[in-house]
């Protein structure tokens, strides 16, 4: 039955008066099974929800060494300001105790790794409490702040090494299919290069280990990168020198792979070279492009090959405000020495500023083009002892005509040209001790402000091929150098500045070709290059201008220089001669198949013998001894005998000339020395200063002069007649 209105109203007022009067009595104790009295979560919630969130940064534990360390400055100062000890005593028992706390609320797996936690919160602790007491002491401030975050930092590396900054894993987007491939699909080829390079240059235990390529380009037919290199490691050096390597570890010939320094300089990085096999320019024939288009006169350097980027190999000749440059030429057997050293004399000479000189103690024919059209030629050591004489007489008075006129350099004009001195197998020519090695180590360090340089070719780079002068090789070196293709071990190791084995170059191309010219050039550049193919450098030479010293320098030089064009003539003579006292079976074949040789005799008919009275057939026809020619001349040339000396005339020369080996020095000396006494040709080497062939040489034209005879083996003494032939 449903409560009335009444029954409701009496309730309600009895429910209001027991809230508002106060109890007077003992509340009664709850039910058994009675719930417990809510308690307000709020507060509980809010903290709870703060330690999450706390909890769920991803920096905290990286925060957490930072958090301290500035707890602990924050101590110190207050620890600094707290008088006596009390103060640090009770923060290091804080600090002690939170770091306890830490540990204990931190998880370990392992009793070891509880272990090493607590290890470390010792350390810490005392390092903390120890800053503390340092703080107490000397302050907050200063270095002492310093110790705090240094040493701070120093114990908490290894805290934020175990506690890297998560890397949030990719999102993973559903597998959908792959799309359909295109109706006409293009796919670049893989880069080949920089992946070799990478497995098998820079990788680890390789010859440039931790390098790697970048910045790809290309330089003419050349693919270009530049190599970043180990720093501290690795050198631009070490990269040179590994070019060998390099090429083998990615399957290529040494010509086409290129190691030099970057433009950019950095002794971290170098630039290297790729050129494809069917477009390396240095395995083509590269024709000269003329001497009057290769070299620069505002810059002084001449063009003389080219790299395998197609830009130009230079040579120095003469550099405004430097001077004029000499150098040097290393080469085998084949390399193509003597083709540079050509190439090098024709465009000297076409400068029209420079006198070219040339000395072959091989009579010439290392470099015929250049001994045939030189302004002064020497075929002999003889002749090139006064080339370095003359040479140290121009450097003695363009000194003193420099002095007057108040300027450092000789600057090579029309008027005033510069002296060029072409040498070619010097070690035939700088014999230790001798004065053309001391003569051309002077010339070499002090002819450069002068105008008057040496430039010399040699197979070999060592000491002994510069007279054992190391002033004389490094003067030489310094501007110019060339390095062919050698067959020595030991040539890396003998010049300064190259770091690859000339050894190493081919002697033959992929296609059979020859790799004369093939080499370096020491300098600027230590990429290979091929010198230019010069099949017109007679012709060149024949049309370049005979340029003449001025008369100063003429005139203080002296005969040596006025009479060179005599010498010459006269050395050409004794060579005659000696072709002519042979057989004339022997010499039958050669003059009617050589014109030239024929010409030759013909133009310098020797003197005191037989063969003086024979006429020379013309060119191209047949000389036999005895017979009659097709023009009905019968020959009257005397044999020779084919063993001993040849026979000495009783009579000075019917025409009473001079013979013409007294008009060369050691001619001279020799003679001189045998109507001294000397007898022996040992002893007439040593006295005259010349080789033992030399002296032989010598001998045999003054036999055949009739000064000289030889009474028995090894002894010569004076004819009769041989102070009436020299008068």
């Amino acid at each position: 039955m449903a409560p009335t209105r009444a029954e409701i109203a009496r309730l309600l007022a009895a429910a209001e008066q027991a809230a508002t009067e106060p109890a007077d009595h003992a509340p009664l104790p709850p039910a058994r099974h009675a719930s417990p009295p809510a308690r307000d979560h709020r507060n509980y919630d809010r903290l709870r929800g703060t330690y999450r969130t706390l909890r769920g940064w991803p920096l905290r534990h990286q925060a957490a060494p930072l958090v301290l360390l500035g707890t602990l400055w924050t101590a110190g100062a207050i620890a600094a300001a707290a008088p006596g000890t009390i103060g640090p005593i009770m923060l290091g028992a804080t600090v002690t105790a939170t770091a306890g706390w830490l540990v204990r609320r931190r998880r370990h797996s392992t009793p070891r790794a509880l272990g090493e936690a607590r290890r470390r919160t010792v350390r810490t602790t005392l390092a903390a409490g120890g800053w503390l007491l340092l703080a107490a002491s000397q302050g907050a401030w200063g270095w002492p702040v310093a110790v705090l975050w240094i040493g701070g930092y120093a114990v908490a590396a290894p805290w934020w090494y175990r506690h890297r900054i998560p890397v949030p894993p990719a999102v993973r987007e559903p597998a959908a299919l792959p799309p359909p491939a295109p109706l006409c699909e293009v796919t670049e080829p893989e880069p080949e290069i920089p992946m070799l390079w990478a497995q098998r240059v820079g990788a680890t235990n390789r010859v440039l280990a931790g390098s790697y390529l970048t910045m790809p380009t290309t330089a003419g037919p050349a693919m270009e990168w530049t190599v970043q290199l180990n720093p501290g490691v690795h050198t631009t050096a070490t990269a040179q020198a590994a070019a060998p390597l390099i090429a083998s570890a990615l399957g290529l010939d040494i010509d086409q792979v290129s190691v030099d320094r970057h433009p950019d300089g950095g002794a971290d990085r170098a630039l290297i070279q790729i050129v494809d096999r069917a477009n390396n320019p240095l395995q083509r024939i590269n024709h000269h492009p003329g001497p009057d288009k290769v070299h620069d006169p505002r810059s002084g350097y001449a063009n003389v090959g080219i790299h395998a980027d197609e830009t130009h190999a230079r040579w120095a000749f003469y550099v405004p405000s430097w001077g004029l440059a000499g150098g040097a030429i290393i080469g085998g057997i084949g390399s193509g020495k003597s083709t540079l050293i050509t190439n090098l004399a024709t465009t000297a000479a076409h400068t029209r500023v420079l006198s070219v000189w040339a000395g072959d103690p091989q009579g010439g024919q290392s470099m015929p083009a250049v001994i045939r059209r030189a302004t002064w030629p020497a075929r002999d050591r003889d002749e090139i002892l006064l080339q370095l004489r003359a040479a140290v007489k121009a450097i003695d008075i363009r000194g003193a005509l420099n002095g007057l006129r108040g300027v450092e350099l000789h600057v090579p004009t029309h008027a005033e040209p510069g002296i060029l001195l072409f040498l070619d197998e010097i070690h035939k020519i700088f014999i230790r001790g001798s004065e053309h090695a001391m003569l051309g180590s002077l010339i070499a360090r002090e002819g450069r402000k002068a105008a008057v340089a040496i430039i010399g070719a040699d197979q070999y780079p060592g000491l002994p091929t510069f007279g054992d002068d190391e002033a004389l090789r490094s003067s030489m070196f310094a501007k110019n150098l060339a390095v062919l293709r050698t067959a020595s071990n030991v040539a890396k190791g003998l010049i300064p500045g190259l770091d690859l084995n000339p050894k190493d170059l081919p002697d033959r191309f992929p296609d059979g070709s020859p790799t004369s010219g093939l080499g370096y050039l020491v300098g600027a550049r230590t990429a290979p290059f091929r010198g230019w193919y010069t099949p017109h450098a007679d012709d060149w030479m024949a049309t370049a201008p005979q340029v003449e010293l001025d008369r100063v320098t003429a005139n203080f030089i002296g005969p040596d220089y006025v009479d060179r064009v005599a010498r010459a003539d006269a050395a050409r003579a004794s060579q005659a001669r000696r072709i002519a006292a042979l057989d004339p079976d022997a010499l039958t074949a050669l003059l009617a198949a050589d014109p030239t040789l024929a010409a030759a005799l013909r133009s310098h008919r020797p003197l005191g013998t037989p063969a003086a009275t024979a006429p020379i057939p013309a060119a191209g026809a047949g000389w036999t001894p005895q017979r009659t020619t097709p023009g009905g001349v019968v020959l009257t040339l005397a044999a020779a005998p084919k063993f001993g000396p040849p026979p000495t005339p009783s009579t000075p020369p019917a025409d009473g000339l001079r013979p013409a080996v007294l008009n060369t020095p050691a001619g001279t000396r020799i003679h001189q020395l045998v109507t001294q006494g000397v007898t022996r040709p040992k002893d007439l080497a040593t006295q005259a200063g010349v080789s033992t062939s030399r002296v032989h040489t010598v001998l045999a034209d003054l036999a055949a002069a009739g000064l000289v005879t030889n009474i028995r083996y090894g002894e010569w003494i004076p004819t009769p007649t041989s102070i009436t032939a020299v008068n």
